[in-house]
């Protein structure tokens, strides 16, 4: 492998990175970042979005060892339906 050829790389690496995630940290920084209140409110939804899904993930890791001991394929869709429910039910908040 040529020098060339590890530069090329690591240019079409950042070249994609730019395209894929320049969009939308122009977004981020034009409309967001401009007001405190919306970037704490931007984050605070950020982690309950994760908090959410790491509790559901719970529910997914345990359902989804009960299908591998035998019972009904038909519990897969259980996790999902747990998923957007409980996001749902926790939106109000």
């Amino acid at each position: 492998e040529s020098p060339g050829e590890a530069a090329m790389g690591f240019l079409a690496c950042a070249g994609y990175t730019l395209v894929g995630a320049g969009p939308p940290a122009a977004i981020f920084y034009e409309f967001i970042v401009s007001s405190p209140f919306v970037l704490l409110v931007s984050l605070a939804s950020a982690f309950f979005w994760v908090t959410v899904l790491l509790a559901n993930s719970v529910v997914w890791r345990s359902l989804s060892w009960m299908t591998h001991q035998g019972q009904t394929e038909a519990l897969r869709v259980l996790p999902l339906i747990s998923f957007f429910a409980t996001e749902e039910l926790l939106r109000p908040m």
